[in-house]
């Protein structure tokens, strides 16, 4: 799944309108993935990450309009863990 979400961009990026806020937020999600998969961060890395979450959550809460599972809510404590 993490592949076809990482080549969507790619394969239909061009297809999506420029002010699609469904699409902003995806390609937001796509970097919060990024760096919390990436084999090395830093604590500047750990503080971006950190920035996006809450972008991509409240984003998402006003997109969707509803709360987020908590799948969603355990983002927040990714920062803070990869500083420890």
């Amino acid at each position: 799944m993490w592949c076809l979400a990482r080549m969507l961009p790619l394969t239909i990026g061009d297809l999506i309108p420029v002010d699609d806020k469904h699409w902003e937020n995806f390609l937001r999600l796509l970097k919060v993935e990024e760096i919390v998969f990436a084999p090395r961060t830093s604590v500047q890395l750990a503080a971006y990450l950190a920035v996006l979450t809450e972008e991509y959550l409240a984003e998402f809460s006003e997109l969707h309009d509803r709360r987020m599972i908590p799948k969603q809510h355990y983002l927040v404590h990714y920062p803070r863990q990869i500083v420890r």
